[in-house]
């Protein structure tokens, strides 16, 4: 059976040069289920059960998933083995703190799953450096369906660059979408017990935090109520809250970013002297007790549980926030009202904020694996066919309503449109008011949409229905009603790579000191030497070339 199946994949990569036209919906036949359309579209079905080992995140703190359900056997893996008759089989899982050091462990031991969820561009370069991944290529254009490819096209230039290694593509890259600008969650029943009013600048947040820690309305005791919450990573991507990026954005410091400057040169934000003011500002912070003074020694899952705890009324993060870690906290304690506000902070009520670089998440086919098409074809069903065609994608829908953790889809990756964000919020209102009807709506908005309608009714609801209120309306309709400017809308693709990992690490630990008082203000200056020293002169060198600024010969 074994030597069947690679003689009929040499036949499916022989078909690579001859493609068929795309389905517009899963082939029911069963006469019409060959190897031959299984290989070569997105949505052909296998005439034989193809099962594949996996590797990939998962939340080991709250799935959200029905009594039952496992990451294994799920509304997502039983539709992959209702519609294409593939069978997942989960061999390599734990959270995203321990899951780089696991995926590590399984590379150097020779049991790297079949398809595997990576989280690291250099293992990922390392993998097709040293031949353990098939090549893709041959199958994006067979079996990633057309709106699949017009969401990467969404993106403007080509997405697929950071996974292209000599004109060959080894990775499907996730994609980024615009969570656009931080919020200020903060707890709103504290604010008003204390009657204070909304912020809408840095101060008016750092007196808010200073009231809830004096005057205790979480009813904590004397000085055990915790200041804003933080990840040691200051500057998170969009998998994390508990950024401080809004601070340093405050004084006009984007860390961690390359931003044209007003003369046309590109420069990297952690080094200018706006990200020195941030760090002044945070430092104050630190000493008083504003920003949570043992925020160095927490996880992502410590500070969840303060929250839910209640010892803490506010932090940055996304509009997400509400599915997590906010919605294990409301389903605690309903009465704990987390609101969301954003910051104006370019003196015209908008807000300055970043494009993240291309998300370090990617998918890999083991060398060697039958059918490395599966995961074009697995994309294309679950974010394609089930979300925009599938009228009967019952359980799926339900599993949006329910809030269930994005982790139980089997390659934890996001795709979708660049602005997806809005255009669900956009529907979900419509519906809302009245100007179109729910059957209108694709299989994820109607699961929000749903959520949203059982949260305004008043009666029976979940904790999951706050959630989906909360972010996809409150939230984002802030979003929608607020200018967001991107300082580095056009330099998004390349420069992601130009700082070596040990240097952001470096220029991360140094800030981490000079916050906590373990360095002075002014050793700010001694680092950027020493960042300019170690490789940040070479990679502002290559910024300038890849902005198109300057020619080769001006180096």
């Amino acid at each position: 059976m074994r030597k069947e199946k690679l003689m009929l994949t040499a036949v499916c990569v022989l078909f690579a040069a001859c493609v068929l036209p795309q389905t517009t919906g899963i082939l029911a036949a069963e006469e019409n289920d060959t190897w031959e359309t299984a290989c070569t579209t997105p949505f052909g079905r296998y005439p034989e059960t193809v099962s594949y080992t996996l590797g990939k995140m998962v939340n080991m703190a709250y799935s959200g998933m029905p009594e039952g359900d496992t990451y294994e056997n799920n509304a997502y893996t039983r539709y992959l083995e209702e519609k294409l008759n593939v069978k997942t089989e989960l061999v390599l899982y734990t959270d995203s703190t321990t899951y780089e050091a696991a995926e590590k462990a399984a590379i150097i031991s020779g049991t790297i799953p079949d398809i595997m969820v990576i989280d690291d561009y250099q293992l990922l370069k390392d993998l097709v450096e040293n031949d353990m991944v098939e090549e893709l290529t041959p199958y994006f254009d067979m079996c990633f369906s057309d709106r699949i490819h017009d969401m990467y096209d969404s993106y403007g230039e080509d997405r697929f660059s950071s996974v292209t290694f000599n004109g060959k593509i080894y990775a499907v890259p996730e994609t980024d979408i615009y969570s656009s600008a931080n919020f200020i969650w903060l707890r709103g029943d504290w604010m008003d017990q204390l009657g204070l009013e909304p912020p809408e600048t840095l101060d008016d947040v750092e007196e808010i935090i200073r009231q809830f820690i004096l005057q205790d309305p979480g009813g904590n005791g004397e000085g055990n109520t915790i200041g804003l919450l933080c990840d040691k990573q200051l500057i998170a991507d969009t998998s994390n809250c508990f950024s401080v990026v809004p601070v340093f954005a405050a004084f006009g410091a984007y860390p961690d970013m390359w931003v044209p400057q007003e003369d046309g040169t590109m420069e990297y934000g952690s080094v200018l002297p706006e990200t020195k003011e941030a760090l002044a500002c945070l430092r104050d912070w630190y000493t008083e007790g504003i920003l949570d003074r043992e925020f160095l020694l927490r996880t992502v899952r410590n500070n969840a549980k303060l929250i839910q705890e209640g010892k803490s009324g506010s932090f940055f993060g996304w509009w997400w926030a509400p599915n997590s870690p906010l919605e294990e906290a409301v389903r605690s304690n309903p009465e704990a009202d987390w609101r969301p506000y954003l910051l104006s902070n370019d003196g015209e009520g908008g807000v300055n904020t970043y494009i993240p670089y291309a998300a370090e998440k990617y998918v890999v086919v083991r060398k060697g694996y039958e059918h490395p098409e599966l995961v074009p074809k697995v994309i294309s069903l679950l974010y394609d066919y089930a979300r925009y065609e599938d009228r009967d994608a019952k359980e799926i829908e339900e599993y949006f309503t329910m809030g269930v953790d994005p982790s139980a889809t089997p390659f934890v990756v996001n795709c979708d449109y660049s602005d997806a964000i809005e255009r669900v919020t956009k529907q979900i209102q419509a519906v809302l008011a009245g100007e179109k009807e729910r059957d209108e709506l694709n299989t994820v908005e109607k699961g929000y949409y749903d959520a949203c309608e059982s949260w305004l009714s008043g009666t029976e609801y979940r904790s999951s229905d706050w959630a989906a209120y909360t972010s996809r309306i409150t939230a984002v309709s802030l979003l929608l009603d607020t200018e967001v400017h991107y300082v580095n809308e056009n330099y998004t693709h390349g420069f992601r790579d130009l700082i070596p990992k040990e240097l952001k690490e470096y220029e991360n630990e140094y800030m981490l000191k000079i916050i906590m008082g373990q360095k002075a203000l002014s050793a700010f200056d001694e680092m950027v030497q020493q960042w300019y020293a170690r490789g940040g002169s070479r990679a502002t060198r290559e910024a300038q070339k890849l902005c198109g600024n300057r020619s080769d010969e001006e180096f």
